[in-house]
């Protein structure tokens, strides 16, 4: 997809393609301090190297200061060297895919079934229902999703055969969209492949069929004369073999879904008899010809949008109804905080003081806000209660977070991780995390790393290179709303259930200085 994007969801969002590589590059926070960002280059300083100029002679210039800086590159120059990778037929092993299952898990419908039958309890019923999510991306530039076919010839796994996404080319097809328009569809993708056997002609039109994006270039009409299943990172909004549709059956954004037009001609080339010794051979050639073509993404009777200008105006990142509800800047935070530590250390120095023993294992119980004004490290942890860690800087997960299911008579937990101004960085340790998640600056997977979210995910960047491991939201809506009203969008983020505006005992007053 495009480089720029800002995301947000209640059932999860993201977007494009992956950084390859064989191994995570890490830098220690403790070192390396972020500055500032442009839309090429990330700028650290590190801090254990600035020191004061040296003069020629020896002596030290304490007017000048000599700042080391640590630079990354952002997913424009990041494309440039997938894109030569890709041409040159180079591995891009360590991309990774992400996938949206926007329904409810199997065995939640079960248990919420369960409850409405053993145990017909109004209040109950609400706690537990089970409702698909929504797939937001932000953005005012028009963004490409290839649909998954075969990853490649070779690898025909399970797994990967899931991804296959050619049923967003079957169900409801509006003959009105451009592509189709231009291809001379009459009312449907035809998914069946044919061919037609021709005499000499290469440009003879033939049957043509639809699949999913299988030649190279952008659409729409790129040309190439043989199709192969390129190796891309998948984006599957609407789950596995796209069939977990979101709430509203569309997607919200300004998104297309590219595919392949394909038609299969049989050549005869004919080689004329030389009597009386050559009787003549008729030699077939396959020939083939690729375009590929684009439509709104999702399934084509719920296009997201009518026409590009609508695509381009109702996503806009700045307008403030496409804003994330519930989210605060960090001082209204800090004054509704029942916990404030100053540093990741003190925070974890006193977990074990917030924890609890259920059973054989030790629960974190996380009421109201917890306020950490620093980046901060959580270990493996299991989490009860209604609240939310919220981080000045970025939040690095180095181990599963699981919680409670359920707790005090049936109330759900309810648990969120806020990166206010910074990234959620994901260790390659780390394998699930059952929260609603918020990044600022988006979500950072290692390369290689499997991770199922099992919650919701919402990011204000998309930097689809940082996801280098595949990625699997499972939309929790019990575990991710205080009440059903967190569905209703005007009134969610005023819903008075959702954060505890107290002060523990830890905590009497806030004193803001200002610098000098």
């Amino acid at each position: 997809m495009k480089r720029k994007a800002a995301a947000i969801v209640l059932g999860m969002v993201l977007w494009g393609t992956s950084l390859a590589a064989s191994a995570a590059v890490t830098w220690p926070e403790t070192v390396f301090k972020w500055v500032q960002s442009s839309s090429r280059i990330n700028y650290y300083f590190n801090q254990q190297q600035i020191c004061y100029g040296i003069e020629k002679d020896g002596s030290i210039n304490k007017n000048i200061l000599i700042v080391p800086v640590l630079k990354t590159y952002d997913d424009v120059q990041k494309q440039d060297v997938i894109a030569k990778r890709r041409w040159n037929m180079m591995s891009i092993d360590g991309f990774g895919d992400l996938v949206i299952q926007n329904m409810p898990e199997f065995k939640d419908l079960i248990h919420f079934f369960d409850v409405i039958i053993h145990d017909f309890n109004f209040k109950n019923i609400l706690r537990n229902v089970m409702l698909p999510g929504l797939v937001r991306v932000n953005g005012t530039h028009k963004m490409q999703v290839k649909l998954g076919m075969f990853p490649s010839l070779t690898d025909l796994s399970v797994e990967n055969l899931k991804k296959i996404e050619v049923l967003a080319l079957v169900v409801g097809h509006k003959d009105s969209e451009p592509a189709c328009k231009e291809k001379g569809h009459d009312n449907s993708h035809n998914l069946v492949p044919g061919f037609k056997s021709i005499p000499f002609n290469f440009w003879s039109n033939a049957e043509s069929f639809d699949w999913g994006y299988m030649a190279g270039g952008d659409a729409p009409g790129s040309t190439y004369w043989i199709p192969f299943p390129p190796r891309f990172a998948r984006s599957c909004f609407f789950g596995y073999f796209h069939i977990s549709p979101p709430f509203s059956f569309r997607m919200e954004g300004y998104l297309t879904k590219v595919y392949s037009h394909l038609k299969i001609h049989l050549i005869q080339i004919i080689i004329p008899p030389i009597p009386p010794w050559f009787g003549g051979v008729t030699i077939p050639i396959p020939w083939l010809w690729a375009n590929s073509y684009e439509e709104p993404y999702g399934f084509c009777k719920w296009p997201g949008y009518d026409d590009d200008s609508k695509g381009k105006e109702a996503w806009d990142p700045t307008k403030h109804a496409n804003l994330p509800e519930n989210l605060y800047s960090p001082v209204q935070y800090l004054k509704k905080a029942s916990y404030y530590y100053n540093s990741s250390e003190d925070f974890a120095n006193d977990i074990d003081n917030r924890s609890i023993m259920i059973g054989d294992e030790k629960v974190f119980i996380c009421d109201g806000v917890t306020f950490v004004n620093d980046s901060l490290t959580l270990p493996q942890m299991k989490v009860q209660g209604r609240g939310i860690i919220v981080a000045t800087g970025n939040i690095t997960v180095n181990g599963n977070i699981e919680r409670v299911e359920e707790y005090n008579d049936g109330n759900p937990t309810i648990f969120s991780i806020v990166a206010r101004n910074g990234s959620v960085m994901v260790g390659p340790s780390t394998r699930l995390i059952e929260a609603c998640i918020y990044g600022d600056r988006g979500l950072q997977v290692t390369p290689g790393t499997d991770l199922d979210i099992k919650g919701n995910l919402c990011i204000n960047r998309c930097k689809r290179s940082d996801i280098g491991g595949n990625v699997t939201v499972y939309y929790k809506s019990k575990h991710c709303r205080s009440s059903l009203l967190s569905m209703i969008r005007p009134i969610a983020k005023y819903e008075p259930t959702r954060y505890y505006v107290t002060l523990s005992s830890k905590i009497s007053s806030f004193k803001f200085v200002k610098p000098n």
